[in-house]
């Protein structure tokens, strides 16, 4: 079994979602890394590390956009990548300074890709198992 850093190399494919980014499994089995960064996910390995799975496909974009937006106006510092625990966390805290209120917008559009089978969507809202709980023991539906 092929590895990258002591995860499979189809447990990385699928977790980062490369073929929903275009890739194929011989492409990333040939060239790990360099399919990777093909498919804007240069950190999946990273942040497996971390105990996370890599971004999704909506997530990617956005990341892409903001980089674009970040140097264009020069404020993109490329020690800002992650590499290490600590450039994750200023990573991580670069982009909810950017994204501001994009948080709800990027919520509702996974809610509609990839949650809404499992745990519902109501009204533009994410009804995780816990809200729907709540509403059904208040009465709501």
């Amino acid at each position: 079994m092929q590895t990258i850093h002591g995860f499979p190399l189809e447990q990385v494919f699928r977790e980062a979602h490369l073929s929903r980014l275009g890739a194929t499994l011989d492409e990333f089995q040939k060239n790990p890394q360099g399919t990777l960064e093909k498919y804007g996910q240069h950190d999946a390995i990273a942040i497996m590390r971390l105990g996370h799975r890599p971004l999704l496909p909506v997530q990617v974009r956005l990341r892409e956009t903001l980089l674009s937006q970040w140097c264009a106006e020069g404020t993109w510092d490329d020690s800002m990548m992650i590499h290490s625990t600590s450039s994750t966390n200023r990573f991580r805290l670069r982009m909810r300074q950017a994204m501001g209120g994009m948080l709800d917008t990027v919520k509702q559009s996974l809610t509609k890709e990839s949650w809404g089978a499992t745990t519902g969507h109501v009204q533009g809202q994410v009804v995780t198992p816990s809200t729907k709980r709540h509403h059904m023991s208040h009465g709501m539906t």
